[in-house]
């Protein structure tokens, strides 16, 4: 095969790799979609901690993880949301972008292995 041809083609597989790997991604949440998830109470995991998080309408966050209690506040900066924890950020703000994955919302780290993962609890 001429090298022009093998190189089109190597640069079509990966572009279809490429497409496979942010189809199963999940879709990116906007900063309205964002919004639209608080107020609510959310369980699931930051890491393989199990968590317990509210978060108020106001910005205000509250969460359980392993008995341990924290605060915290909450806001929505572009697409991506931030987050301060008093202790165990050591209010430090994050921001993020969500992905929705199923009936789960997750952040990434910069590997993209899944940092945290979250679901609604009730509104």
């Amino acid at each position: 095969m001429p090298k022009p041809m093998l190189l089109l083609c190597s640069m079509m597989a990966v572009i279809a790799g490429l497409s496979q790997v942010q189809a199963g991604a999940g879709k990116t949440l906007s900063a309205s979609q964002i919004r639209a998830m608080f107020p609510g109470t959310y369980v699931g995991t930051y890491g393989k901690t199990p968590v317990h998080i509210k978060a108020n309408a106001n910005g205000r966050l509250r969460g359980i993880a392993e008995g341990k209690h924290d605060q915290g506040r909450w806001s929505i900066v572009g697409n991506k949301l931030c987050v301060a924890w008093t202790v165990w950020g050591s209010g430090k703000t994050k921001c993020k972008p969500v992905v929705k994955r199923g009936n789960w919302f997750v952040t990434l780290k910069k590997s993209g292995k899944v940092k945290m993962k979250i679901r609604r609890a009730s509104r």
